[in-house]
């Protein structure tokens, strides 16, 4: 058992696994903090994030890191490059982003997908070969329709299955056909 104390730090919201045993935390006052070989530093990527509250994060296949917030969109951070991309609606209609500014779950599947779970735009999906992303929302007219559009969070489940935990409309089971 290891502790990690930072008086400075508030409580901890978020944390992702990285390479070579790193792993990235983050709080509600946007920071976030590499700790690795016992030691607690914090990141630049802060520098990006203006006291956003941070809900969830993820560190990809290709070392990108993605950063959910609270009001704020969505983050990518590419660890390698150290370029970053800011996903922030702002047209109803930009496929280019996400539907809802908060995201409160970021879920990689097995083909290396982002999935993101928005407080009331329903479940986000990432496609890396075109940038674009597509919405999957509560229909009160399609019983196949997830059952909320605030989700909160997304889960590996059995056959390919994606299970998703929602505020208002317990869990959904997701088949992911998508390649």
């Amino acid at each position: 058992k290891k502790t990690i104390v930072n008086t400075a730090v508030s409580n901890f919201t978020a944390i992702a696994k990285g390479k070579n045993n790193t792993l990235w935390l983050a709080n509600n006052n946007g920071e976030i903090y590499s700790f690795k070989k016992d030691q607690l530093k914090k990141s630049k990527l802060s520098n990006s994030l203006d006291k956003v509250a941070i809900k969830s994060m993820l560190l990809d296949k290709e070392n990108t890191l993605w950063v959910a917030t609270n009001g704020k969109g969505l983050f990518r951070f590419n660890l390698e490059n150290n370029s970053k991309s800011h996903f922030i609606k702002q047209n109803t209609e930009d496929k280019n982003t996400i539907n809802n500014n908060f995201v409160l779950s970021l879920f990689l599947d097995n083909y290396n997908n982002i999935w993101i779970g928005t407080d009331g735009g329903g479940l986000n999906l990432f496609d890396k070969k075109t940038g674009l992303f597509y919405s999957f929302q509560q229909s009160f007219n399609n019983s196949s329709s997830i059952s909320d559009n605030s989700i909160l969070s997304i889960h590996h489940g059995l056959d390919n299955t994606i299970l998703i935990s929602t505020v208002h409309g317990g869990i959904c089971i997701f088949k992911n056909d998508l390649d």
